[in-house]
């Protein structure tokens, strides 16, 4: 193995940083559905996540950036978003503010 130049440090740095947060994000994604996730999107995922692992492991950064990418894709398969998330943070956060001031007026 050649010298890495210095540039080659941060584009690894960055693709081990985005692997790491695949596998928190994949793990995380599969422990919340996997009871629901239909058998070939269960499959992906798991499959997707151990190349990430596995090329995470044997320190190869094409490889990686590869299984990164279709973890991102497996996931955003089985977790699709949330439509409107932002406005339900929004009215959580205001009826709970409500209840509380409620409960002072009310004292």
């Amino acid at each position: 193995m050649g010298r890495m130049s210095f540039l080659d440090y941060f584009r690894h740095r960055s693709l081990r940083r985005g692997a790491k947060a695949a596998l928190q994000h994949g793990r995380g994604v599969w422990n919340m559905r996997r009871d629901i996730l239909p058998k070939d999107q269960a499959d992906a995922l798991t499959d997707a996540l151990g190349r990430v692992a596995d090329a995470r492991r044997r320190r190869d950064y094409e490889a990686l950036e590869k299984a990164v990418e279709t973890a991102d894709a497996a996931i955003a398969a089985a977790a699709p978003p949330r439509p409107l998330a932002g406005m339900r943070e929004i009215v959580e956060t205001l009826v709970v503010a409500f209840g509380c001031a409620m409960t002072f007026r009310a004292f």
